[in-house]
């Protein structure tokens, strides 16, 4: 029991510090707290849903299940990571377009081939690099970052002002 409630509370205090405390900076602390405590009921209650729906649909193996959904968007993961590292053509749009093509074919390989489960990442990343390139190439460039917020704007180093000195016997 004591992992079931460790994982809500983290899984609460994450979302009330990552999103709610950045998107609502002045909140109090109680505030906070308060909104954490009601994540943690809806989280439990989520779970608890999860788990009904298993057992009402009778699933074998609760493992082969895990695997499955890993398996739709596991690839489109790595291909989004693969497309941001060896090109520099892709945009978020692009990226975004080529996850949702990569876990709509991993969908349809998985329900109508016969392809073996351990083909479905490589299907996955090469659907997502694909597909996320060619939607890069063709939908409009997102606005570009303000300067020194990514790796490909360089600033030049930051140098120390210079200070004036004395020749010497002067």
């Amino acid at each position: 029991m004591s992992s079931l409630d460790s994982s809500m509370n983290s899984m609460a205090t994450a979302l009330v510090t990552e999103f709610y405390a950045r998107l609502h900076p002045d909140t109090t602390d109680a505030r906070r707290l308060r909104m954490a405590r009601g994540l943690t009921v809806v989280l439990g209650t989520i779970g608890t849903g999860s788990a009904l729906l298993l057992a009402a649909f009778e699933v074998q193996s609760l493992w082969d299940t895990f695997l499955a959904l890993v398996g739709l968007f596991g690839g489109s993961l790595a291909g989004i990571f693969a497309l941001g590292i060896f090109t520099r053509r892709a945009t978020a749009p692009g990226a975004l377009t080529g996850a949702v093509v990569s876990a709509v074919t991993l969908f349809l390989v998985q329900r109508f081939t016969d392809v073996h489960f351990m083909l479905y990442a490589p299907v996955g990343i090469l659907t997502c690099v694909a597909a996320g390139y060619l939607a890069s190439l063709l939908l409009p460039d997102p606005p570009q970052p303000r300067a020194g917020r990514t790796h490909t704007h360089h600033q030049p180093p930051h140098t120390a002002p210079k200070v004036a000195t004395r020749a010497p016997g002067g």
